[in-house]
């Protein structure tokens, strides 16, 4: 009969510290801080790098992955869309991890400018976890100048983990 009552408690007592440890957003686990901030998982820009070596073995060169390509090329896959979400929720090792293995099934196309756009097609350079460099950002709210900034909450590359 107080099974009930000591899960709400464990569930309660579980959330400050995913919060401040593994950086949850507040607006999931049943939080009472959405109603105060606007960290929304939906504004969690996660950005993706890739890291290249020269052919000639000197010089490095990094490009970011377009993740609406991304996004795109994993529409039809709920998981993989559920995954992407719940990782800006809750930016664990873990699911940056899972998140880089995913982005390395797909090859990119690296020579359109800026960006390395994913390619559903089988063509492309493929990649491989080694050389991805993720970093997850929040959005904080200034008030006193109504602006909004970004702050990076938490990064991940192959080394890290």
């Amino acid at each position: 009969m107080l099974v009930p009552v000591f899960v709400l408690i464990a569930v309660a007592l579980n959330e400050p510290r995913l919060y401040h440890q593994e950086n949850l957003t507040s607006w999931k686990g049943g939080g009472y801080g959405m109603f105060a901030t606007i960290d929304k998982h939906s504004w969690r820009p996660v950005v993706v790098k890739l890291t290249f070596t020269d052919r000639d073995g000197g010089n490095e060169q990094v490009i970011q992955i377009d993740i609406r390509s991304y996004l795109d090329a994993i529409k039809n896959d709920a998981d993989k869309t559920q995954h992407l979400e719940d990782t800006r929720s809750l930016p664990t090792q873990h699911n940056l991890s899972v998140l880089a293995n995913q982005l390395a099934e797909y090859k990119y196309i690296t020579d359109q400018g800026d960006y390395a756009i994913a390619n559903t097609r089988g063509f492309g350079v493929p990649i491989s976890t080694r050389q991805i460099t993720i970093e997850l950002y929040r959005l904080i709210y200034d008030d006193p100048t109504n602006r909004g900034t970004y702050e990076l909450i938490t990064t991940w590359n192959s080394r890290n983990s």
